[in-house]
């Protein structure tokens, strides 16, 4: 699937994905990023796999799609 990164904290290491089907935002985790260099941008569009378990969904396999990945800690 495809979606936009709404929230992003790198300094906490995680943020949120709105999913372009309009369904409820996506745990994001630094690590699930396939780049672990740099990190998104808020507003980014990402492709996704979707993961479900016991605590609800979360977003793996996470890529940056249309925007240049950046350096910068904020975002908050």
């Amino acid at each position: 699937p495809k979606g936009e990164v709404r929230w992003y904290n790198a300094e906490r290491g995680f943020g949120f994905i709105a999913p372009d089907d309009g369904t409820e935002l996506l745990f994001a985790d630094s690590e699930k990023f396939l780049s672990k260099l740099k990190v998104p941008n808020v507003g980014s569009i990402v492709n996704y796999k979707v993961l479900v378990h016991n605590r609800g969904k979360e977003a793996i396999n996470i890529a940056v799609v249309d925007q240049d990945l950046t350096f910068s800690l904020g975002n908050a």
